[in-house]
């Protein structure tokens, strides 16, 4: 899975919020530290929308702000 941001601080934020959410699924047993690790590496955070270039499936999650989403697109 690509996550593509503007900023690397947002990047950063969500791909900790990721590893919170799974590291309390380590402490709860539902979930071993390897797939934690397994599935952390599934994701690639960057900057470059030409890292979508090749997707089968794009989610588009920005704000509701038209001006935002005419950029990006």
């Amino acid at each position: 899975m690509t996550i593509v941001d503007t900023a690397q601080a947002n990047l950063d934020r969500g791909l900790a919020t990721i590893r919170k959410n799974y590291d309390r699924s380590v402490t709860r047993g539902s979930l071993k530290p390897e797939q934690l690790e397994q599935r952390l590496a599934l994701i690639t955070p960057t900057l470059d929308y030409a890292a979508l270039a090749d997707a089968d499936l794009i989610v588009e999650a920005v704000f509701e702000n038209m001006a935002l989403k005419q950029e990006i697109f």
